[in-house]
């Protein structure tokens, strides 16, 4: 298992600031991480870096076998430019296009988590509610980074910093990993689980099996609750999750306006 420590994620940036280059090739970033961490294997930084570039079509195959430290919040570092090049990693790039992530917006029609948008130029206009997110890592980056924004169960919310300074994203406990553990100005704490599409009706006994553990290790007297986030919730999790008042079942949406921004001829 080849560990991705802050020391990499930290010496990938650097390279970039250092070089003075918004592209770098895989040669450049290579050498550069090498004359800084001299102990890493030529080998086992190819394996780093196809996992942390977010739209490497080998990606998912490596980031089974990697271990991420636990300080550091996001995989989601370097994207493929072109060729052999890769840039650092933002929610602008999407797709190949310049895309722009805004500020989410709850949805006053009903208990669903609306992910808006912005709107981005292109030559065509296209509107489409059958949009998602590449992976799961996404849709829960984007919550965690816009969590203020969002009020669940009528609460703000912030990230949690356990005493240990590991931070509530990818929160491992000795029953699994939680995907987001979040927490409010009262003190009581939110669980996280994100499902890309339609999420199975197993996931809520994850979820218990999650509250119970935070209330036993980490709330102690404050009030645990469950947050399920799917793009699509069936029939079964409905069922499954409305029995249980600690648990809130939420759908996200995302849309997309592509617009002329000139003229063909």
């Amino acid at each position: 298992m080849i560990t991705l420590s802050q020391d990499v994620v930290d010496s990938v940036y650097l390279a970039f600031r250092t070089l003075g280059k918004t592209d770098l090739s895989r040669n450049e970033l290579f050498e550069f991480i090498l004359e800084k961490l001299p102990q890493i294997q030529r080998h086992e930084l190819g394996t780093l870096i196809v996992a942390i570039t977010v739209n490497n079509p080998r990606r998912e195959s490596y980031v089974s076998s990697l271990k991420v430290a636990s300080n550091i919040n996001s995989t989601d570092i370097l994207y493929k430019s072109g060729g052999d090049n890769v840039k650092t990693f933002t929610y602008r790039l999407w797709n190949s296009h310049d895309l722009c992530v805004s500020k989410p917006q709850r949805n006053n029609q009903n208990d669903s988590l609306s992910l808006l948008v912005d709107e981005f130029q292109w030559d065509h206009h296209k509107r489409s509610s059958k949009l998602s997110f590449p992976s799961e890592s996404h849709l829960r980056d984007f919550v965690v980074r816009n969590i203020p924004e969002f009020k669940i169960r009528g609460k703000t919310l912030h990230t949690y910093i356990h005493t240990s300074g590991r931070t509530g994203v990818e929160f491992a406990t000795e029953v699994g990993r939680i995907d987001y553990l979040a927490i409010d100005d009262d003190g009581c704490f939110y669980v996280f689980e994100f499902k890309l599409h339609k999420g199975v009706d197993a996931v809520v006994g994850q979820v218990c099996r999650y509250i119970g553990w935070v209330q036993q290790h980490l709330a102690r007297e404050s009030s645990v609750y469950g947050i399920i986030v799917v793009s699509q919730a069936d029939v079964k999790l409905r069922y499954a999750s409305s029995i249980f008042e600690k648990i809130t079942l939420l759908e996200y949406d995302i849309s997309c306006f592509l617009n002329i921004c000139r003229d063909s001829g």
